[in-house]
C-alpha cells in the first residue's frame, strides 16, 4: 500500500499585523517542545521550568506544510513492515513571559524525516510493535528581545519504540 500525505496547519493566533505574543501554555505538563532548551536539545527533549512562566510549554508548532510518503508492505499474513519519508516546512511563534517582561521569537527550520515501523501478530490477540523516527538535521533559533545575538541549536535525533499490545 501506497498512501501520500500533504497536510496545511491552518492555525493562526497572530494577535496583530508585528506577531504578538502567544502564551498558549498547558502549564500542569512536562514540556513537548522546551523552547528554551532547543538550542541545547531537540524537539522531544524534557525541561522542567517551576511554577513561573519564563518558559513556553507544550507549545505546538503552528501554520506549516506537512508532505509524506508511506510505503507499507505485508511480508506474510502476520508480519508487515512499512517505510515513511516526509518534510515539514518552517514555523515560528513569539512567546512573551511574564517573570522577566521579555519576548522571545523561535523559528523552526524545515526539515526532512524518515520512519521505520513494522507489526508482528505473534497471537490472534497480540502484536509486537515496533517504530521509529529520524530527523537527520533539526535546527531552530532563539532570539531574545534587546538581545543582538541570536542562539541557533543544529541536532538529529533517533527516535524508537516497542510495543506489546493484547486484545482481552
Amino acid at each position: 500500500m501506497v498512501e501520500f500525505q500533504y497536510q496545511k496547519d491552518i492555525t493562526s493566533l497572530d494577535k496583530n499585523s508585528s506577531n504578538g505574543p502567544q502564551n498558549i501554555i498547558d502549564p500542569y505538563n512536562v514540556f513537548s517542545y522546551p523552547l528554551d532548551y532547543f538550542v541545547e536539545g531537540s524537539e522531544y527533549a524534557v525541561a522542567f521550568a517551576g511554577s513561573h512562566s519564563s518558559f513556553a510549554t507544550n507549545v505546538v508548532p503552528q501554520n506549516y506544510h506537512l508532505l509524506q510518503t508511506v510505503f507499507t508492505y505485508g511480508i506474510t499474513d502476520t508480519l508487515n513492515i512499512a517505510l515513511t519519508a516526509g518534510y515539514r516546512s518552517e514555523n515560528s511563534l513569539h512567546h512573551f513571559t511574564l517573570n522577566d517582561l521579555r519576548s522571545r521569537f523561535y523559528t523552526f527550520k524545515p526539515y526532512y524525516y524518515f520512519d521505520v515501523a513494522s507489526d508482528w501478530r505473534i497471537t490472534e490477540n497480540s502484536l509486537l510493535s515496533f517504530q521509529s523516527h529520524f530527523v537527520p538535521r533539526y535546527e531552530t533559533i532563539l532570539e531574545y528581545q534587546g538581545d543582538p545575538e541570536s542562539y541557533q541549536s543544529r541536532n538529529r535525533y533517533f527516535e524508537i519504540q516497542l510495543a506489546f499490545k493484547v486484545l482481552f
